[in-house]
């Protein structure tokens, strides 16, 4: 007899017989089976969810193996069908990649951003991060399935996913994949070594980056010479160029490969990590210098005197200099010191120190007719200081010089005396010519200004005359002029008057006419006067008006003078009644009324 059982929406039913396997899914309220059934296994269904996968294999079909991807709810599709455990996708950012290799071995590479979807039977590489290479900047990369070119160089700005079989190479100095571009610029150049094995110049201003095969040999600096610098290049053929700060395109250059300078050299490193090897430069100057010496020489009468030299020299004519380069530092000091020691050698002690000076110079000129040929000319030769290797020599030596010195200073002083005597008679002599030639100056400076005086009295007499004789037209002119305003002021006032008396009526007699034309000339004048006075008090005619002040006397009392009243005449007033200050107008309480009385 069989069994019965039931199943929800998301479950399912492998029911296995003894000879096959059947599948069975929800929802089922009631499903039955037969009871040659072996076992039943209730199984929950698979949720894939977004970016999920899972291993599907079917071990009655292996062929139909594969994956199955989210997002579902997976139904197996028969009983022989076995769902592996759900595994996330490899989810790559946008520096991310991944190497993919498939069923026939073929590799490629996977770049994001992106989510990778497997197909069953690929294998593929954890997730790696992509070379992001900037500006100025390249990766060697190493490829292991070319044959022909293996090895190639990309440069920035690039983003880099490196491909099947690629290899990126570290700097062996920097340990770094990603390598800095070389920069030349104006002053810093480079010699690069090439597949062929030559060596280039490469001066023009980039950042450069070497290709395959190539390979840094040298940075070179830019050599920039003085004006007064020169340099000397030995080519690969043996040849000395000559590089002088005085020509314009040789001033500043950088060195061609293949070729190195010709090395100065002045002696040795007397103190510091370089002390005793040799102190070279790589040029030079034309401007004089000197060589410090140190020898011992030998008079005739065999004393030995250690003596400090200071040669001075000058290249003066490099192109003579670069034709025949020879150490002129050792060649120098060797001369100097050789001709000295055969000249010191044929004096005596004596002699020695009373013309060591003078032999020096003398080795100075002999020295011309051999170094003037490399264009080196020895300029000077001084002994600086010398010493006896005696000790007792030097004692005596000592006390020679004391003496010797002492007498010389008296005999100096006594010099300097008769030189002082000298210079002031001669300064007398220049005093009095000078107070001379100072009387001379002042006769003539007197004579000169009063040659100017008499000339400034005749200018002036010549100025007066001519302002007399202006002042005379002016004087003409004025009088004429006054002449002419009367006659003019004349004539305005006839005719005014004549209009006046010919507009009145002709009834009325000429002597009231007069006394009109009078009265209102009087109205004008009194018009005047009251526009310029403050006040006025008017009295009645007749009254006696007086006006006194108050004054100190000379006894300090106070005493009371009479003043004068200036009354206007123009209304017939005497003076007697005038004042200044306040001006009394006698005959009414207005001036209107004064006039009515006149007329």
């Amino acid at each position: 007899m069989g069994n019965c059982g039931s199943l929800n929406v998301r479950q399912s039913a492998m029911i296995e017989t003894w000879t096959d396997r059947e599948i069975r899914h929800g929802p089922a309220g009631c499903y039955c089976y037969a009871p040659c059934v072996n076992t039943v296994h209730v199984l929950e269904m698979a949720e894939i969810k977004m970016f999920e996968y899972a291993l599907l294999e079917d071990q009655r079909d292996p062929g139909n193996t594969k994956y199955i991807y989210g997002p579902q709810l997976f139904k197996l599709e028969n009983g022989y069908q076995t769902l592996n455990q759900i595994q996330k996708m490899p989810v790559l950012d946008q520096n991310d990649y991944i190497v993919v290799t498939d069923r026939t071995g073929v590799k490629r590479t996977v770049p994001g951003p992106t989510v990778y979807q497997p197909t069953w039977g690929e294998v593929w590489t954890e997730v790696k991060e992509a070379l992001v290479v900037q500006m100025n900047e390249y990766i060697v990369i190493k490829n292991g399935a070319e044959v022909e070119n293996p090895i190639r160089h990309l440069r920035g700005p690039t983003k880099y996913y490196p491909q099947p079989y690629d290899d990126v190479l570290e700097d062996e100095t920097q340990k770094k994949r990603i390598r800095k571009c070389h920069e030349v610029n104006d002053t810093q150049a480079l010699w690069v070594k090439r597949a062929d094995g030559r060596i280039y110049l490469i001066d023009r201003p980039q950042f450069f980056m070497m290709e395959v095969g190539e390979a840094i040999d040298k940075v070179i600096a830019k050599t920039i010479l003085k004006e007064s610098e020169f340099c000397i290049i030995i080519s690969p053929t043996g040849e000395n160029i000559l590089k002088t700060g005085r020509s314009e395109k040789d001033r500043a250059f950088f060195l061609p490969p293949y070729h190195s300078f010709l090395l100065f050299s002045m002696g040795i490193h007397t103190e510091g990590v370089n002390k005793d090897k040799p102190l070279t430069f790589d040029r030079f100057s034309i401007l004089p210098t000197y060589i410090p010496s140190q020898f011992v020489v030998r008079t005739s009468e065999n004393v030995q005197v250690k003596v400090d030299l200071r040669i001075s020299f000058q290249i003066f004519q490099p192109e003579l200099y670069v034709v025949k380069p020879i150490d002129f530092h050792s060649q120098i000091r060797y001369w100097v010191q050789n001709d000295l020691l055969d000249a010191y050698a044929k004096v005596t002690f004596r002699e020695f120190l009373r013309t060591y000076a003078d032999i020096s110079v003398d080795a100075t000129q002999r020295s011309h007719t051999f170094f003037n040929e490399f264009g080196i000319q020895i300029l000077d030769v001084q002994v600086i200081n010398f010493v006896c290797e005696s000790n007792e020599t030097q004692k005596l030596l000592e006390m020679d010089i004391v003496t010797n010195v002492t007498k010389q200073n008296e005999l100096r002083a006594k010099e300097t005396d008769v030189e002082i005597m000298k210079k002031e008679k001669a300064i007398r002599m220049e005093q009095k010519d000078i107070e001379f030639q100072y009387a001379e100056k002042e006769n003539e400076m007197a004579l000169k200004k009063k040659e100017l005086d008499v000339v400034l009295r005749q200018k002036e007499v010549e100025l007066q005359i001519q302002e007399e004789r202006r002042r005379m037209e002016l004087t003409d002119i004025k009088r004429q002029n006054a002449v002419k305003e009367g006659s003019y002021e004349g004539q305005a006032q006839g005719e005014s008057v004549k209009s006046f008396f010919e507009s009145l009526p002709t009834s009325i007699p000429v002597t009231d006419k007069l006394q009109i034309w009078a009265t209102l000339r009087d109205m004008e004048r009194s018009a005047m006067l009251y526009s310029k006075v403050n006040d006025i008090s008017i009295m009645p005619p007749g009254a006696d008006i007086r006006k006194f002040s108050i004054q100190l006397d000379e006894g300090g009392k106070k005493a009371m003078r009479e003043q004068p009243l200036l009354l206007p005449s123009i209304l017939g007033y005497s003076s007697d009644q005038n004042n200044s200050q306040q001006h009394t107008i006698a005959g009414g309480t207005s001036v209107g009324k004064a006039f009515r009385e006149k007329l």
